[in-house]
């Protein structure tokens, strides 16, 4: 999939390069010194999937965790974590070993714990979705309080391998994935061992028991 991909400005509903992006949000959102929120780049390197947020600075690790899930990642519950430098940030923390960072609660602030840089994201370390987070802006006037999204990539155009119309499922069989539409796939025979997951706009996409919903918050 390419890696070059255009999204929609939340604010003016302009479409935008990933590689202008910033820059428009930037100017359309505005700052001040009063400004109280960070904008965030969300992205999985190397790929079409990215997502801009809006976050104060006062928002915890573990509130970014649940928003990650909810709009790309959660299909069984699975563990995550962030990490910084020598730090590792998670749910329960544990006396740190030798040769391992220390562990850290979720329990802080996205400023204290990404500062002026970025921070990595995993979730699930059996079939690990790993994402970089990078502060693009501060003081940054935000759409609503809260966290928000401001922008996001448009879903991949991704086609039938059958009839290049639009896909909407994967079939995995001998564990290569293979893009169908509804009609063109109602017409494959599946051996036992074949399973289908839905196409959708998210870096999990394909990956263990993925189907969305997306939820934004």
């Amino acid at each position: 999939m390419p890696s070059i991909t255009r999204g929609d400005c939340r604010k003016c509903h302009r479409s935008f390069a990933k590689s202008q992006m910033t820059r428009h949000l930037k100017s359309c959102l505005g700052s001040s010194n009063q400004g109280d929120s960070m904008l965030i780049l969300v992205e999985l390197p190397r790929s079409p999937f990215w997502v801009y947020l809006t976050v104060p600075n006062t928002v915890k690790l573990m509130s970014i965790d649940a928003v990650l899930r909810d709009l790309w990642l959660d299909c069984c519950g699975h563990m995550s974590e962030f990490s910084s430098h020598d730090d590792l940030y998670v749910d329960e923390p544990d006396e740190p070993l030798f040769g391992r960072k220390r562990e850290r609660s979720m329990n802080v602030s996205l400023k204290r714990a990404i500062g002026h840089g970025s921070l990595v994201y995993q979730y699930d370390f059996g079939s690990t979705t790993t994402l970089v987070l990078r502060v693009m802006g501060e003081k940054v006037i935000g759409l609503e309080p809260g966290i928000k999204v401001v922008a996001r990539n448009d879903a991949p155009d991704i086609r039938c391998t059958e009839c290049g119309g639009v896909a909407t499922e994967l079939l995995f069989d001998d564990w290569a994935p293979i893009a169908y539409c509804d009609e063109c796939l109602g017409s494959v025979e599946e051996d036992g061992e074949a399973y289908t997951l839905p196409v959708v706009n998210s870096p999990r996409m394909g990956v263990c028991a993925y189907s969305g919903p997306s939820i934004e918050p």
